[in-house]
């Protein structure tokens, strides 16, 4: 591989940069997270900060741990038998790590859309609908008004409006995905979480999922993973390198878009987003 080729020609070790030049405090902060799965250490010692109105890109190649380190984020990993998470994880200063924090509250406050659409086998507006029931919204006005809301954001309510009753498996590929976002927005979270939401779709649905994108950061805070360096480039404000080494993901860098694919002195990050190599 080209990449381990122009790295073995590197003399010294390779230091990890965590570069953080914004001023403002962030909404997400992550303090030397780790991840393990029984023995297998999938991250090691992450620290990351995300910030209001920004898009924050994960990047690196398969096996750093980007899925892990975003799964943390909301506690999914208490699903998977044998998994330990360790560091801390502060959502508006607060650890959503400690077995104090609720997890339906951190559902609430930080959505998660995958990789492959996952409409539930329901109608366009129970997908919408069932979790605001499920988190207490009791008012079947106020639960028409929000599917009403977040259909126009993610440019679903003129497409579907007339056909609410619809099992949702009946829409296109790109039309669930935006669908899936919309259900996570219907929460109303400050965070989103996005594990390579267009690496399913085709060029055209891709745009509009990334165009959407763009128009939600104006008032949620995303993190998203990404193999698409050229996505990434395009609508991510700050972009965290990730790679492994002795079979543990860590996070090199991160930083401004512009200074990790133009300006980074890291030779992971020259090799892997600035073409030096692959």
């Amino acid at each position: 591989m080209a990449i381990k080729r122009f790295l073995s020609r590197i003399k010294g070790n390779i230091e990890p940069q965590n570069t953080f030049e914004v001023s403002e405090s962030p909404s997400l902060r992550i303090n030397q997270l780790s991840v393990n799965y029984g023995q297998y250490q999938a991250l090691k010692g992450a620290s990351l900060e995300a910030f209001s109105n920004e898009i924050l890109a994960l990047v690196g190649p398969s096996g750093c741990g980007k899925s892990s380190l975003l799964a943390s984020i909301n506690r999914m990993t208490e699903n998977i038998k044998g998994c330990q998470v360790e560091g801390e994880i502060l959502l508006d200063g607060e650890n959503v790590l400690s077995p104090a924090y609720r997890v339906d509250k951190l559902r609430k406050k930080v959505g998660m859309v995958f990789q492959q659409p996952n409409p539930f086998p329901l109608s366009i507006r129970e997908n919408i609908c069932f979790p605001l029931k499920d988190h207490g919204m009791k008012s079947a006005r106020d639960r028409e008004h929000q599917l009403e809301k977040v259909l126009r954001q993610t440019g679903l309510w003129e497409e579907t409006k007339d056909r609410l009753n619809t099992n949702a498996l009946r829409l296109s590929g790109g039309q669930q995905q935006r669908l899936c976002i919309a259900r996570a927005l219907a929460l109303e979270p400050s965070v989103l979480l996005l594990d390579e939401p267009c690496s399913a779709l085709d060029p055209i649905s891709t745009e509009k999922i990334e165009d959407l994108i763009q128009e939600l950061k104006t008032s949620i805070t995303m993190i998203m993973v990404t193999h698409n360096l050229s996505q990434a480039r395009r609508i991510a404000d700050q972009v965290a390198v990730c790679w492994v080494e002795n079979n543990s993901g860590y996070v090199v860098e991160c930083n401004h878009t512009e200074a990790i694919f133009d300006q980074s002195s890291h030779p992971i990050t020259q090799a892997y987003c600035m073409g030096r190599a692959g």
